[in-house]
């Protein structure tokens, strides 16, 4: 099973959040939530680890998934300016709302052609 952990990396520190499975077609759907709140003790590493099904494991194993850094807030923290995109091209509002537009006059103007050809 794929366990998920937050860490503080250059430590033994790590809190295990969770496991999960994929399902056969190799996809997993996770909603988990932790029992409390999770305590402040400097976090910035989220890991993705593969344990023995059933498994309570207290540390992560040596089989990594995937994992990432994270800041911690304090004096230099600052908010990214954007976040990644992390999933198909960027969604163009603008030329999203003409299309919208543009599907409404389309839209009316067929209701207008239908009513002017009803007896």
């Amino acid at each position: 099973s794929y366990t998920v952990w937050l860490i503080k990396s250059g430590s033994d520190i790590a809190l295990n959040a969770g496991s999960f499975n994929t399902n056969e077609a190799g996809s997993a759907t996770v909603t988990n939530f932790l029992p409390g709140d999770i305590p402040d003790k400097g976090y910035n590493m989220l890991i993705l680890s593969v344990e023995p099904a059933g498994a309570q494991a207290t540390k992560p194993g040596p089989k990594v998934s995937i994992g990432g850094h994270f800041p911690v807030k304090g004096p230099s923290y600052e908010l990214p300016a954007r976040l990644p995109n992390t999933g198909g091209s960027p969604v163009n509002l603008a030329l999203l709302a003409k299309m919208g537009i543009a599907g409404l006059l389309v839209l009316a103007a067929g209701m207008g052609v239908r009513r002017a050809t009803r007896p």
